[in-house]
């Protein structure tokens, strides 16, 4: 769920610097978004859509797949204790 938010709202920012003025078109194209997670199953559950979940967790889980397929999102495991502070 975490996830699906953090995509939800790295949008609405998006969408208001374009407003500024101060993001271009140009740079959402080259701009990919980096998540860090810890949790293998998490990132397998997102990238495949699988597992047990209520509908509305299927359709945040559905919406993030998506962004990975289209490159908008990347998701890098890394190790719990490698988590900068």
């Amino acid at each position: 769920m975490a996830l699906a938010d953090y995509m939800l709202e790295g949008e609405l920012i998006e969408d208001f610097l374009m407003d500024l003025g101060q993001l271009m078109d140009d740079d959402l194209v080259t701009n990919v978004h980096h998540v860090h997670q810890d949790n293998t199953s998490t990132i397998t559950t997102v990238k495949t859509g699988g597992g047990k979940a209520s509908k509305y967790m299927k359709v945040r889980q559905e919406y993030v797949k998506e962004n990975i397929e289209t490159g908008e999102l990347e998701i890098k495991y890394i190790k719990n204790d490698q988590h900068a502070c």
